[in-house]
């Protein structure tokens, strides 16, 4: 009976150390697959940045021009808040709040750019401004309205950015009643279908969500009546 004892005991101590064992190693493979993850968020995020900086740098020189010193001085400040933001934090999520703020300074030049040619809603409410969601996740869709469906538009130029909470998830929509962009092309850039030529944005800001959180999220493009709605869908994730 004493040998019967030791045979369990050891049985069990074998036991625990697999599941030790197992347990670390799902550990560590959890581990590195978030490493390798945030590692994939930060690449595409810095390559987000020269794009950007490479646009706003056009607008300073279309409005040097035109000799007018206090937009330039205003956008050099819109521009260098840019910087600071991007420079500042090395995390990959995000405050609502400093994303919005972010927005509002791409928008300050756009509006010394195009003068009353161009007019924007924004539409988020304070509630949801503690929401964490990817770097730099709102100004590309912005900045890919202005640029492809408003710059040439000869009419009105409007945008509108809204943002909500619907049950567990935090959506924005970012519209413009502009030119209606091919979006079936749209669509296999952001499936993976079709090489990227051009709306590298876009495709960054897709990536960067589904590396954060999964393939069944990401970004959406449609068209509702006259406006082109670029959808954002993510998790709803407070700081607190």
């Amino acid at each position: 009976a004493v040998v019967g004892n030791d045979e369990i005991a050891r049985l069990s101590i074998s036991f625990n150390t697999l599941m030790d064992n197992l347990s670390t190693s799902i550990q560590n493979e959890y581990e590195m697959e978030l490493l390798q993850k945030r590692s994939e968020i930060r690449v595409l995020q810095a390559q987000m940045n020269p794009h950007f900086l490479y646009n706003v740098l056009q607008s300073i020189s279309s409005l040097a021009m035109l000799d007018k010193v206090s937009e330039i001085i205003t956008v050099s400040n819109s521009l260098g808040n840019t910087l600071r933001y991007c420079i500042n934090s090395s995390q990959p999520l995000a405050p609502l709040r400093d994303e919005i703020a972010h927005v509002t300074n791409y928008l300050t030049i756009q509006t010394i750019r195009f003068g009353d040619r161009l007019r924007y809603e924004l539409s988020i409410p304070a509630y949801t401004r503690d929401y964490l969601l990817p770097r730099m996740s709102l100004q590309p869709m912005v900045e890919n309205a202005i640029i492809h469906g408003l710059e040439t538009f000869s009419g009105k130029k409007c945008l509108r950015i809204r943002g909500y909470l619907d049950k567990q998830l935090l959506v924005f929509e970012i519209e413009n009643n502009g030119k209606i962009p091919d979006l079936d092309r749209i669509r296999k850039i952001l499936s993976g279908q079709q090489q990227i030529t051009k709306s590298y944005g876009i495709w960054n800001v897709n990536e960067r969500i589904k590396a954060a959180y999964g393939a069944r999220y990401g970004l959406r493009y449609y068209q509702r009546e006259d406006w082109v709605v670029a959808n954002i869908t993510i998790p709803a994730e407070p700081m607190y």
